[in-house]
């Protein structure tokens, strides 16, 4: 048996190194195209050119996998207000029978995408659930599913979401004329 070394002490990848700078590019790109959630579109969509372009991107290190997934975790924790949860405290059954309507269809439509594209069963489910994107392709990277079918699905619910809702609620609530 011949020693092993660490994955720690491995050199970073080349594309790696490029991912960083080339995610905080996109961002601010998005931003300045005023792109709808520019944090977190702008870098995907730059990834994802770049990954066209050089045939795809390096895997993330655990580490920095666990440090990303701890990050998150700890901003959406920031985002939680006491004063809000509790006066929502009458909403709790309507919240929890529409989370489980949702999950329930999200996993009945995962079975029939997985059927009939051939994708894995949890790969269909996490393209279709509700979440944030990143969320997502977070447990989809880490359950070792494909990410990419992922995140598709995802940020084109995304993206119907915040250019779709906007032109339709304006075109339900267009004021009427008066005198017609």
């Amino acid at each position: 048996m011949g020693y092993q070394r660490s994955r720690l002490s491995e050199p970073v990848p080349p594309g790696l190194a490029a991912v960083f700078p080339l995610a905080l590019g996109g961002r601010y790109l998005a931003r300045k195209g005023h792109m709808p959630t520019s944090q977190l579109l702008g870098p995907i969509i730059a990834t994802a050119l770049f990954a066209c372009w050089q045939g795809g991107v390096p895997r993330i290190p655990a580490p920095a996998m666990a440090f990303a997934q701890l990050h998150i975790g700890l901003y959406i924790g920031t985002m939680l207000n006491r004063e809000k949860l509790l006066k929502t405290r009458s909403l709790i059954p309507n919240i929890l029978i529409g989370s489980l309507l949702m999950v329930i269809s999200s996993a009945l439509l995962a079975v029939l995408l997985s059927r009939i594209y051939g994708f894995t069963p949890l790969t269909a489910f996490l393209a279709l659930a509700p979440g944030g994107i990143a969320e997502m392709c977070l447990s989809g990277m880490e359950m070792r599913q494909d990410v990419a079918v992922i995140l598709t699905y995802q940020l084109i619910r995304v993206l119907i979401l915040a250019l779709g809702v906007p032109f339709a609620i304006r075109k339900m609530f267009r004021p009427t004329e008066k005198g017609a």
